[in-house]
């Protein structure tokens, strides 16, 4: 008894629950039976197209190699409904597919009309393989119209989309749903989403955001194994959150972005200056903050603090008050990595010389962000504009004149450098718009430091790694050197607002006279001028002296720098 293959295929998914599968199925069953055929196995591509050649990575793919592998043997027979299911790509990709079938000794029975085309039937009779092409040309064709039609029908969806908010179908994001015709928040997940920027942005770290997520039982948007940081990462990163629809459009086979982002297409459930300040956050965590943070957030100036010897970072050790307490130490010098700076740093001292200097140092006003987007609006008129000129054009293309094709070439062209240039300046934007308000944060970082420790564990580890959040936006550099002979720690600390530089004393965080772009500096104190950095580091003078001089010296600035001198003295 000769054996038998079904080949089943539909395009779309909604067909499962149609006839499509019965009919097919029951026609290649009736098929064997009628001519005693075993039928084997049936392949099925169930909710795949045919046009661009997909079904041939599915289970037809999967029946082709069978053929190579020699487990089909010569003689069987492929049942397939119509030549339409086996192909409906470019004519000669299907005649291809429909020769390599044949030429390895298997019959191709179509059961809507009972032919059978072999190698030898058509030998015999040329007319089957005309007819076999003219099959595949007419599937090719109506699939070519099919996607013509469709291509329209969501070119106007997307018009309207960016012309009249209208909404283009019921995907959106998971936090909305489509009703009414539009798109409305889904309270309890609008929450959720709240809730991830507001401790990405306090310093909580994506994997331990998830875990608390996983561990409150806080169901995910989709199914799936609860909350992983590749799906916080993806809402976080996502636009949508202010509003913006970017739609799509595939060009030759690849999906591309069809103009730019449309605004207010969706409701904004996140601000703009939230939005952009947790990309930052997360790009400054992504290059220097990695790895754990211990349970308690032991080491605040993770990612942050360097070694002024040899650049690279200074890991934190703690073993216990006997053997020292904590302490900073150059990571290369501690693994033998050509560092000489092997000083370890009183990590406790500078914490708390570094938490009570920055919130009382008087630092520049907000980053001023008023009209940051005036340049795309525009840029977008222009590229509307622009648009309809190319639609013009197109109209026009019909006459035939030459000249109007180099005319459309190139608005295209102009097209392209102008959505190039939107995507230029929004990514400008983004970086002006990430700066932070100093003023703001340094209110933050006070209004933690004046909080009641907890006794819980999470709730020490999130505020400490909120402390850590902004002093990493305020400090613009932590670095660990030592005196000028080699012998004894020196931290130096230098503000982004102001360009403020702090020295402290790496054993015992006492600081060292602040040098200030606030103030002329004139010279060394014995012409009249302030102390150079230099002569204080090197401990050329005792710290009781510095002091007093300083403090003398600077009485006329004071209101420039802080506002309480004595905080400092």
């Amino acid at each position: 008894m000769a054996r038998a293959y079904s080949y089943i295929r539909f395009s779309h998914p909604g067909q499962v629950e149609g006839d499509s599968l019965r009919r097919q199925l029951e026609a290649s069953e009736r098929y064997a039976a009628e001519h005693g055929l075993e039928l084997v196995k049936s392949y099925q591509d169930l909710g795949t197209s045919a046009f661009k050649g997909a079904h041939r990575k599915g289970s037809l793919g999967l029946f082709l190699k069978a053929v190579e592998a020699g487990e089909v043997p010569r003689g069987s027979v492929f049942l397939v409904e119509n030549c339409d299911r086996l192909s409906r790509e470019d004519p000669l990709e299907a005649l291809d597919l429909f020769r390599s079938i044949t030429k390895s000794g298997i019959t191709i029975v179509t059961t809507d009309d009972g032919h059978a085309y072999s190698t030898e039937s058509m030998a015999n009779n040329p007319m089957q393989l005309m007819m076999w092409i003219m099959g595949a040309i007419r599937g090719n064709g109506e699939s070519q119209r099919k996607a013509e039609v469709l291509r329209k029908s969501w070119a106007e969806k997307r018009r309207k989309a960016r012309t009249e908010l209208k909404p283009i179908s019921r995907m959106c994001p998971r936090w909305l749903t489509l009703a009414n015709g539009a798109y409305e928040p889904i309270p309890d997940r609008v929450e959720v989403v709240k809730r991830i920027f507001n401790e990405l942005e306090s310093g909580v770290g994506v994997h331990k955001l998830a875990q608390r997520l996983n561990q409150e039982r806080i169901p995910p948007f989709a199914h799936g194994d609860g909350w992983q940081h590749s799906i916080l990462l993806q809402i976080a990163h996502n636009r949508a959150v202010l509003g913006d629809f970017q739609p799509h459009t595939k060009v030759s086979g690849k999906r591309e972005p069809d103009g730019p982002p449309i605004q207010n297409y969706f409701p904004y459930v996140i601000s703009e200056q939230q939005f952009y300040r947790v990309q930052a956050a997360l790009l400054r965590r992504r290059f220097n903050a990695p790895g754990r943070k211990g349970k308690g957030f032991s080491n605040l100036f993770t990612g942050l603090a360097k070694c002024e010897s040899c650049g690279g970072s200074m890991t934190y050790r703690d073993r216990g008050e006997r053997s020292g307490g904590a302490t900073l130490v150059c990571a290369r010098a501690l693994r033998k990595q050509q560092c000489s700076n092997d000083l370890r740093y009183n990590y406790r001292e500078i914490e708390l010389s570094i938490l009570s200097i920055i919130p009382n140092v008087r630092l520049h006003p907000s980053v001023d962000t008023s009209g940051v987007d005036d340049d795309v609006s525009e840029k977008r008129k222009e590229r509307d504009e622009l648009t309809d000129r190319i639609r013009r054009l197109a109209d026009l293309i019909e006459t035939g004149s030459s000249t109007l094709v180099q005319r459309l070439l190139s608005a295209e062209q102009d097209l392209k450098d102008l959505d190039r240039e939107i995507s230029r300046q929004q990514d400008a934007n983004m970086r002006r718009l990430s700066e932070f308000s100093a003023t703001d944060e340094q209110l933050r970082l006070v209004d933690f430091l004046n909080k009641e420790p907890s006794q819980s564990s999470e709730k020490t580890y999130a505020a400490r790694a909120s402390i850590s959040e902004v002093l990493r936006i305020l400090v613009d550099e932590l670095e660990f050197g030592a005196s000028e002979q080699g012998d004894y720690p020196i931290v130096k600390m230098q503000l982004l607002a102001g360009g403020l530089i702090f020295y402290l004393d790496g054993l015992s965080g006492e600081r060292f006279p602040l040098r200030s772009n606030y103030l002329d500096w004139i010279g060394p104190v014995d012409e009249g001028g302030f102390i150079e950095t230099e002569d204080a580091v090197g401990g050329q003078f005792g710290r009781a002296e510095l002091r007093r001089i300083y403090q003398s010296q600077a009485t006329d600035n004071q209101d420039d720098i802080w506002e309480n001198l004595d905080d400092f003295s």
